[in-house]
């Protein structure tokens, strides 16, 4: 078939991401896992080749408006982070990709989104400096997202036109 990715090729399927989001203890719809496939599958052919996976990783780090779906780049970033692949991520494991992408001063601001309750600095503490869930880690991910938008141009013209 035209178009379908070759099976010599590594890809990603549905059941790919379904199985990986179990591993991490997030329940999920199928049509949860077909939205996050939808995220990156440029080509429409059900599968998410190495292409298309960087393509969405970019977009996503790049991403300054809060508006690019980005659930499926929350569970690859938790995956790179989870260098143990005990489905925690520490504050060691997180810290030493964040200051290389990020820089000190945005790695100890992103941290302390993570690891804290309140946001006020993290104490290190227990296995690595301490772990969250993937259920925390796309919990700050989603609401860091949210403030993007809100902080984005366009997040200000409709908080403008909704207090007008």
């Amino acid at each position: 078939m035209s178009g379908m990715s070759s099976l010599s090729e590594p890809h990603i399927r549905a059941q790919d991401i379904a199985a990986a989001l179990r591993d991490l203890g997030k329940k999920v719809t199928k049509q949860e896992v077909q939205s996050m496939l939808w995220e990156a599958d440029e080509k429409n052919d059900g599968v998410i080749d190495w292409d298309e996976m960087k393509l969405m990783f970019e977009r996503n780090l790049r991403d300054a408006s809060g508006l690019e779906p980005a659930g499926l780049y929350h569970v690859v970033q938790f995956m790179i982070f989870d260098r143990n692949a005990n489905g925690k991520v520490s504050i060691d494991e997180t810290m030493n990709i964040l200051y290389a992408r990020l820089g000190r001063e945005k790695m100890e601001d992103s941290i302390n989104l993570l690891f804290s309750d309140d946001g006020a600095p993290v104490e290190e503490r227990g296995c690595q400096g301490g772990e969250i869930t993937f259920e925390r880690f796309s919990s700050v991910a989603r609401s860091e997202q949210t403030r993007a938008f809100q902080e984005s141009e366009m997040g200000k013209l409709l908080k403008e036109r909704k207090t007008k």
